[in-house]
């Protein structure tokens, strides 16, 4: 079996999960007009300097304050909205030269895998328009009885070294015996995975896995979005 696993931030797509909330909320107000989605964006915009000096100490811990962002969020509306966002930008957010390589990739056989941090329903909403990425490693959100969303992860956040771990998880499961295994990610986040592969490749980097790539000589993936 040879199969190819593919980061989706950044690598897949040019976008992030502040980035898709927001738009949600946005979607959200437009459809409603109701008060608790502006002060949920007003929310998500206050919390970004957090955000950002947590990205610095630690993936895992940025997500987890993230998460709580999702708190009280129909679980079934958020998956609408993100069927309504992708529907409107996913030809312009997605990364065409990642894409093709991986279509490329498909077509040889490879089985083309997801591996990510953002949430199951962005992941899958992007998903249902390119069938062919057979499966989707990402992060499940826990949901309430009412159909809400807690704000917290149901299980492990599929950052940095998790994602070896459902890639391992994934293959045990499966009973998949791995050939080859080619890694896309752009971030030096990912370099757990991409030391994990037998065949890595930064698509295109941040300078600190540009960094890296060079010195590990590994492939490097450059191309506009779309």
């Amino acid at each position: 079996m040879r199969i190819v696993y593919v980061d989706f931030d950044g690598t897949l797509v040019s976008t992030n999960m502040t980035h898709y909330l927001f738009h949600a909320c946005v979607l959200a107000f437009q459809a409603t007009r109701r008060a608790g989605h502006v002060l949920r964006g007003a929310a998500l915009i206050a919390s970004l300097p957090v955000l950002f000096l947590l990205d610095r100490v630690s993936a895992r811990a940025r997500d987890v304050y993230f998460h709580k962002l999702y708190r009280g969020m129909s679980a079934s509306h958020f998956r609408l909205l993100l069927d309504r966002y992708w529907e409107a930008n996913a030809a312009q957010r997605t990364c065409d030269a990642v894409l093709s390589r991986v279509r490329s990739l498909a077509a040889q056989g490879y089985l083309p895998v997801i591996v990510s941090g953002s949430t199951r329903p962005i992941v899958e909403a992007w998903r249902s328009r390119h069938p062919f990425f057979r499966a989707a490693l990402c992060t499940d959100m826990e949901i309430d009885s009412r159909g809400l969303f807690t704000g917290r992860a149901a299980g492990e956040i599929l950052v940095e070294s998790a994602k070896v771990t459902a890639i391992q998880d994934f293959e045990r499961d499966n009973r998949l015996s791995v050939e080859e295994r080619i890694c896309i990610g752009d971030s030096i986040q990912d370099l757990p995975m991409l030391s994990h592969a037998t065949r890595p490749i930064a698509a295109n980097p941040s300078p600190a896995l540009a960094r890296e790539a060079r010195r590990r000589s590994w492939e490097v993936l450059r191309g506009s979005h779309a």
